[in-house]
C-alpha cells in the first residue's frame, strides 16, 4: 500500500475510503483502512502519529456503540493526546480534515463516554489540500 502523502491527501483512495467508512457509521471498518496506512507510513512520525489517533478515535467509537465505556475513555485519551500532537506538527487542519474539532470531540467522548454521540459524528473533510 502506498503511504498517505499529506501534500496529496486527496488522491489516497484508502484514506478518503476510512473517511467514508467513519461517516455510514462503521467504525470497525474505517479503523482498518487506516491502520493499513499507518503500517505503510512506518508507524512512527507525524503522520503515522495522525492515522493513530483516527485509528483511536474510530476504536473509541466502537467502545461507545458497544457501551464499553472505559474502552471508550482509554481510546479517546490517546486519540486526544495524539490529534493534539498532530496540531503542534501540522496546525488546525491536516489532511483535509478539522484537528481541533476532532481534538475536541475525543476530549469530550474522553469525559463523558456515556454522552458520546458517535452514531451522529461525522468527519468533514475539505477540498483545500493542507
Amino acid at each position: 500500500m502506498t503511504p498517505l502523502d499529506p501534500q496529496a491527501w486527496s488522491d489516497c483512495p484508502a484514506y478518503l475510503r476510512g473517511i467514508e467508512l467513519f461517516n455510514l457509521g462503521r467504525h470497525w471498518e474505517a479503523h482498518e483502512e487506516w491502520e493499513q496506512l499507518w503500517h505503510a507510513a512506518g508507524r512512527r512520525g507525524p503522520v503515522a502519529d495522525f492515522l493513530k489517533a483516527l485509528i483511536k478515535l474510530a476504536a473509541a467509537a466502537v467502545k461507545a456503540k458497544a457501551r464499553v465505556f472505559p474502552g471508550v475513555i482509554s481510546h479517546a485519551r490517546r486519540a486526544a493526546e495524539l490529534l493534539a500532537s498532530a496540531m503542534d506538527h501540522h496546525g488546525p487542519t491536516f489532511c483535509g480534515l478539522d484537528l481541533k474539532e476532532l481534538l475536541a470531540a475525543a476530549r469530550h467522548w474522553a469525559a463523558s463516554p456515556e454522552l458520546a454521540d458517535v452514531n451522529n459524528f461525522r468527519l468533514e473533510s475539505s477540498t483545500e489540500q493542507r
